[in-house]
């Protein structure tokens, strides 16, 4: 007999857990149908932006030589070997050598080679750097006199230096972004990283991890762990390149030292075995918490302390110039004057240091001296409007402010969405460590302002080489987005271009979730995209919280 027929009503029994994996690892899978069939770029394919022109010959350990190759024209050469320096001297733009502290250090040259080698590049006039990469003051010697500038990793070795007479600039331990700069699958736990020689702090370290059962790598291992927990150098304020690597590939750093946590935010410095085992367990236990902290120290990594950055700064102090930040124009087609205000928020909150506002004005006109008063009350000056009549599609509107823009890179962006502080900041990074020629975010922060609710779609989307990225999030080569060109057409006009980079051997990248939220009004006819709230929670998403979502997004 039926339940009908009993006359009682069905009842739906418990998903088995089994059930309840299996269903979400189909959600998981469906939200990485964007990136299924794209292949992740081999090691042979170029990473990270052009190198500069400049010939720079390098005197230096093979690990800084490999890390410096990529950011210029290199010619590598041996302080032993007069006859191949000379050769390579004739014609270059500098000469770097690394010092290390003599004979039985990483770079093993005398300080009668090194003198040698700076004689050479005075001889044939080429500025001559002295990289210092002793990571502490000790009773290591410095290197020979007569380099143009002297730059070294420790604070006190730069002192020094400038006690002796010469130019100084403090540069910093350093790691290969375009190597090592793209985020990796994570392992669960802890891991335990010692560099340099054991510190007095260590020992708590020592002790959490024991009762953590931390993984113990070998140094040779290059999987990277949730959480990397470090001692040695770094207990003693040294920010080491094992840290900066790790932090890179997205791992939690911990560590005994607040200068370190200082220098690169984000990195956890603990106080005491207690405090180290409630850190190491909370972090065990929150994702969201990691990827906060994991988040901020990545930024870090990648603005301050790759070797591209250093390679800027050591051809800067030779007199040749520092390296140019890519600069960003963000177009943006808006039918609505109402949200003009809202748009100069948006560009004047990022913290990007070279950003122009191109405003296509779609179907209306502002006056030139009224747009600049407006923007130059918050402090934005560079910002041009492109009047687009209102015939035109979204496409062709999206096509006249890629035209009239100025910039390296081209952000599409729109009117009624959120972008935080370090939106474009941190997609522009993110061009420097990987092989793609348009980067946006898939996963993404939603706000449907009629219910208050704040969801995560696609949050298994991140970090990867996808086929999509949300609209309001593409940032492309300039050149790129003049040749490939949006469609004239009134929507879709995201897809169909992505689609057109791809078919043209581009590649696009799926970034991090943060600092950038889609805000969708009840007035559904508002938007290019016309869903309705109910159809939105139904698709592939995560309901966290019920409020205004921009300062969880502003990481």
């Amino acid at each position: 007999m039926t339940d009908a027929a009993r006359g009682g009503a069905r009842t739906l029994a418990p998903a088995r857990p089994a059930r309840r994996w299996l269903a979400a690892a189909a959600r998981v899978a469906g939200e990485q149908r964007a990136g299924r069939d794209v292949a992740v770029p081999g090691p042979d394919v170029r990473r990270g932006g052009p190198p500069r022109p400049e010939v720079v010959v390098v005197v230096a350990s093979d690990r800084l030589a490999d890390l410096l190759e990529p950011e210029w024209a290199q010619r590598r050469a041996a302080a032993q070997d007069a006859t191949v320096l000379g050769t390579h001297l004739s014609g270059a733009d500098a000469l770097v050598l690394e010092w290390s502290g003599g004979p039985g250090s990483a770079h093993d040259v005398t300080a009668d080679e090194a003198a040698a080698v700076l004689a050479a590049a005075r001889a044939l006039r080429v500025p001559a750097l002295v990289w210092d990469t002793v990571r502490a003051a000790g009773d290591r010697p410095l290197a020979p006199a007569g380099a143009t500038v002297v730059g070294a990793d420790a604070a006190a070795r730069v002192a020094a230096y400038g006690a002796r007479g010469d130019a100084t600039v403090e540069l910093g331990s350093t790691f290969s972004a375009r190597r090592d700069g793209a985020r990796v699958r994570l392992r669960p736990g802890a891991a335990h990283r010692h560099e340099g020689a054991p510190a007095e702090a260590d020992a708590a370290l020592v002790a959490a991890l024991d009762s953590h059962h931390a993984a113990r790598p070998r140094p040779s291992d290059g999987r990277t762990w949730r959480a990397t927990v470090l001692t040695g150098d770094a207990s003693r304020d040294v920010v080491t390149p094992g840290l900066l690597r790790s932090a890179a590939a997205g791992s939690v750093v911990v560590t005994t030292s607040a200068a370190v946590a200082g220098r690169v935010p984000g990195v956890l410095a603990v106080d005491g075995a207690d405090d180290a085992r409630w850190t190491l367990a909370a972090l065990d236990r929150h994702a969201e918490l990691r990827d906060r902290h994991a988040h901020r120290a990545r930024r870090a990594a990648l603005a301050g302390w790759s070797a591209t950055v250093r390679a800027g700064q050591l051809l800067d102090a030779a007199g040749l110039g520092a390296t140019t930040v890519p600069s960003v124009s963000a177009v943006v087609a808006t039918m609505r004057p109402d949200r003009l205000d809202d748009v100069l928020d948006a560009i004047a909150r990022q913290r990007h240091p070279a950003v122009e506002l191109v405003l296509v004005t779609h179907g209306f006109e502002v006056g030139r001296e009224e747009l600049a008063a407006r923007a130059a009350a918050r402090g934005l000056e560079h910002v041009r409007a492109v009047a687009a009549d209102a015939s035109l599609t979204l496409g062709a509107c999206m096509n006249l402010g890629v035209d009239a823009a100025d910039g390296t890179y081209v952000a599409k962006m729109d009117d009624d969405n959120y972008y935080g502080q370090h939106y474009l900041a941190d997609l522009v990074a993110t061009f420097g460590c990987t092989a793609a020629q348009v980067v946006g975010k898939w996963a993404h922060l939603t706000y449907l302002e009629s219910t208050r609710a704040a969801l995560l779609r696609f949050p298994a989307v991140e970090h990867r080489y996808t086929r999509l990225v949300q609209g309001g999030t593409i940032v492309v080569e300039r050149e790129l987005a003049r040749a490939v060109r949006f469609e004239d057409l009134p929507r879709r006009v995201d897809t169909t271009f992505l689609d057109k980079v791809r078919d043209r051997g581009g590649r696009v990248y799926a970034a991090d979730r943060f600092g950038f939220v889609s805000v969708r009004t009840a007035r559904t006819a508002e938007h290019t995209w016309r869903v309705t709230d109910a159809e939105l929670l139904a698709k592939p998403s995560r309901l966290l919280f019920y409020g205004e979502p921009w300062e969880y997004a502003d990481v």
